[in-house]
């Protein structure tokens, strides 16, 4: 089913049509040119941030090295706060991962994607995810009423894991 979504009125008349057919035309071109200069020099780092982004980001790099991941995780926080590089939401995530922190690692995977949708390495993070969601209880009612069954009469000594996937390839994956 389809919705149609009407944003603006097909004629507006009077005033509204007379100020909108001359403002518009002009404040597109300021808004197309003015918006994306904005956020460059939003993004313009000083030369002592571009230096606390180095010393920060060494310092997690060495953290990391040494298997300290809630360390790594705080200087590349500290990163991000400066320079708000998204590849740093995404050491952050591989650092809780390492850090047996799934939730937190899921999360910032997840903010990693959003903010860079054209990531060269998406599939390799959504494969870090798994089912993205916590199971319903009766799904897990549902192994309970099998084993309980006669269906399972010739299942013995067996462990069954129930965690969406993530110890087949999600997180456990290293």
């Amino acid at each position: 089913m389809t919705r149609r979504i009407r944003v603006f009125p097909a004629r507006p008349s009077g005033f509204a049509r007379g100020a909108f057919g001359l403002v518009l035309p002009l404040l597109i071109p300021v808004l197309t040119v003015a918006l994306p200069a904005r956020a460059a020099q939003a993004m313009q780092l000083s030369t002592q941030q571009k230096q606390d982004v180095r010393l920060h980001y060494e310092r997690a790099t060495r953290a990391y090295d040494l298997n300290k991941y809630q360390e790594a995780v705080d200087e590349y926080q500290k990163v991000y706060e400066i320079d708000g590089d998204p590849v740093m939401l995404y050491n952050i995530g591989q650092a809780y991962r390492l850090n047996d922190q799934p939730q937190d690692s899921i999360h910032f995977y997840r903010r990693y994607l959003q903010r860079s949708p054209e990531a060269k390495n998406r599939d390799d993070v959504n494969r870090k995810i798994p089912l993205r969601r916590h199971a319903k209880p009766e799904e897990i009612a549902a192994l309970f009423a099998y084993l309980a069954s006669e269906d399972a009469a010739y299942a013995t000594g067996h462990v069954y894991t129930m965690d969406g996937g993530e110890t087949a390839g999600g997180l456990a994956s290293r």
